[in-house]
Formats: structure tokens, C-alpha cells, sequence
């Protein structure tokens, strides 16, 4: 077999001068995610409890929750999308030198983020900044190259991580406090999670069917899932927006440019309930038999829906964000009746 040629799983193959650990960009950064989730829980628990002190110019919230988010998630993104993309462009995976000058680039913002009172905090953002532009570059290329034009959103949503980022460093050295950056990356991960999600869980669910020998394949893509992953980033753009408005209270947005830990709360009313209705949609499509005429089941899907969002709006205020908060409420109830009506027969 010759060394272009991809084993078993359908990634390429190694060149002959990579070496085991930089082979593939999950080794790395997965191995480096882990070991810093660990280091930096360590270190934040001894500054939140004083026995130490760094990053005075980000505080213990503001540190805490950068290295957690364009820190350790980051790494797993950067991981996770280098050895999956040459599955879906047929390139070989970027390995060797080029990934451990990626990986040190890592590195180098996270001891960066340590040294923010030696070096200064604009030294600091600038250095751990790099790192996610040049990711956003380097799978920009792959995509590019390999003439995968579908997956360009994942490039979109990888770019607005490093936005972010740029965004968060800003209001830090601005404001002194994280606020539409910070919403800003949650935001695109969770997007991203829902985009990359609706194409890996149809994968492995088809992988899993054939070592079984079972012929039945998942649904393909289509409107529904379009639909729920175009709620969840209406949801999502609403929390950037304004993330403590709350309807019981106000039928006006709150504006606190102050971080604390209500904005957690709207985040998973409107984001993660997106995700619930996504992933309960992608397990009605994939692992359900498909037994009702489609004809039928789309009738019956379009009242229940309608019935759903009809009894959710009657039960809040009449404004945007409410009836969002609706929507997304109606959308899992009406992928529960889909995943129903998908287990019986009709006559």
C-alpha cells in the first residue's frame, strides 16, 4: 500500500518521517487539553483561594474562564478538526513540524496568559491571539485545497472563535471586563458542536450499522435539520444580545456590562435547549425506522409543531425573545412527537 493511500477509517496515511505523537492533530492537542485542563483548575483554585497570584490584569473569573474556553476547548477543536477534515477533503492531515509549530503556538499563548504581569496584558493578548488566526488560516487551506466547499461554514464558525477571542482581549484591556467576547465564543462553539454534531452522529451511527450488517443507512441531511440548527443560532445570537433579559421580570433588556453567573442561566434556556431539540431530531431521523407515509407524518408534524409553539406563546409575554424562548421550547416537544410518530405504522 503505498503511503498516500488511507488505512482502515478512511484518513490517509502517514508520511514516513512523521513521528507517532505528531502523526494526526488529535494526539497532540487532545493529550495538551487534557494535561492543561488539569494544570489550570489546579492554578485557578490557588489563586481563587489566594495561595498565589497571577494574571492580576484579568482577575480570577475573567483568567478562569479564557483559558477554558479559547484555552482548553480550543485545543480540542484544533484536534478534532485536523484529523477530521482530511477524512473530508481526501488531503493528507497536517503532521510533523508544521503540527508542532501549531502546537508550541498553543503553548506559547497559554504560558503567555501565565505571564501577564511580567510582560504585560496587551503582550499577552497579542501572543495568545495568533493562535486561533492561524488555525482559522491553516483549515481555511485544507478546506480550500481539497475543494470541500460544503464544510466552509465550519471555517465560519472557527473564525468567529477567533473573533472572539480578539473581542475578549479587547474588552479586557478596554474595559477590564469580558462581556460580547466572551458570549461571542461560547456562541460559536456551541454552534459549532451543533454544525459538526448533525454530521459525525449520522457517521458513526452508519459505521455501527454495518459492522452489525445491517442495511439501513440515516436520514441525509435535509430542511429539518437545517431548521433546528438555524433556531438554535437565532437562539444564540439572542443571548449574545441581551443575556439577562428574563420575561418574567421585564418586557425591556437589562443592560449590565458585568459578568456573573446569571448569564450561564440564559445561555442553557436558550442555547442548550437548541441543542436538545437538534440532538433529539438527529435521533429521530437516524435510529428511528422511517414507517409513516411522508405525506402523513408532515401533516401531522406541521400541527403538532403548530400546536406546541401555540400553547408555549399563550404561556409567555409577547415579545422577541419570549417567543423564542417558545419556539425552542415547541421544537423539542415536536421532536418527541416526530421520534413517536417515526415507531408506529399508520394505516
Amino acid at each position: 500500500m503505498s503511503p498516500d493511500a488511507g488505512p482502515r477509517g478512511g484518513i490517509p496515511r502517514l508520511r514516513a518521517q512523521s513521528i507517532a505523537l505528531l502523526s494526526y492533530g488529535f494526539r497532540p492537542f487532545f493529550l495538551g487539553a487534557a494535561l492543561w485542563a488539569c494544570i489550570a483548575m489546579v492554578l485557578w483554585i490557588g489563586l481563587l483561594s489566594g495561595s498565589w497570584s497571577f494574571a492580576i490584569g484579568y482577575g480570577v473569573v475573567a483568567w478562569h474562564a479564557h483559558e477554558f474556553l479559547f484555552g482548553y476547548i480550543a485545543a480540542v477543536m484544533t484536534g478534532f478538526l485536523l484529523t477530521a477534515i482530511p477524512n473530508w477533503t481526501g488531503r493528507l492531515p497536517l503532521q510533523g513540524m508544521p503540527l508542532l509549530a501549531l502546537f508550541l503556538l498553543w503553548l506559547a499563548g497559554r504560558a503567555a496568559m501565565l505571564q501577564t504581569d511580567w510582560i504585560g496584558t496587551g503582550t499577552a493578548a497579542s501572543i495568545d491571539c495568533v493562535y486561533l488566526i492561524t488555525v482559522t488560516a491553516v483549515i481555511s487551506r485544507e478546506i480550500v485545497a481539497g475543494s470541500n466547499w460544503r464544510n466552509l461554514r465550519v471555517v465560519v464558525l472557527v473564525a468567529l472563535t477567533a473573533i472572539a477571542n480578539i473581542a475578549f482581549q479587547a474588552e479586557m484591556l478596554i474595559f477590564a471586563v469580558p462581556n460580547y467576547g466572551l458570549r461571542l465564543g461560547v456562541a460559536a462553539i456551541v454552534a459549532l458542536i451543533m454544525v459538526v454534531g448533525g454530521r459525525v452522529t449520522p457517521s458513526f451511527t452508519s459505521n455501527w450499522l454495518t459492522r452489525q450488517g445491517n442495511q439501513t443507512r440515516p436520514a441525509p441531511f435535509s430542511r429539518f435539520d437545517i431548521g433546528s440548527i438555524a433556531l438554535g443560532a437565532v437562539a444564540l445570537i439572542t443571548w449574545i444580545a441581551a443575556p439577562d433579559h428574563d420575561a418574567r421580570q421585564s418586557r425591556t433588556y437589562r443592560s449590565r456590562h458585568v459578568y456573573d453567573a446569571d448569564n450561564s442561566r440564559h445561555l442553557w434556556r436558550h442555547a442548550g435547549g437548541c441543542i436538545g431539540a437538534h440532538g433529539r431530531a438527529v435521533t429521530a431521523r437516524v435510529l428511528l425506522p422511517d414507517a409513516v407515509n411522508r405525506r402523513r407524518r408532515l401533516v401531522l408534524g406541521v400541527r403538532s409543531f403548530c400546536c406546541c409553539l401555540r400553547s408555549a406563546a399563550d404561556a409567555c409575554e409577547r415579545d422577541t425573545v419570549s417567543l423564542l424562548v417558545a419556539a425552542r421550547d415547541a421544537t423539542c416537544r415536536y421532536a418527541d412527537i416526530v421520534a413517536r410518530l417515526r415507531s408506529i405504522r399508520l394505516t
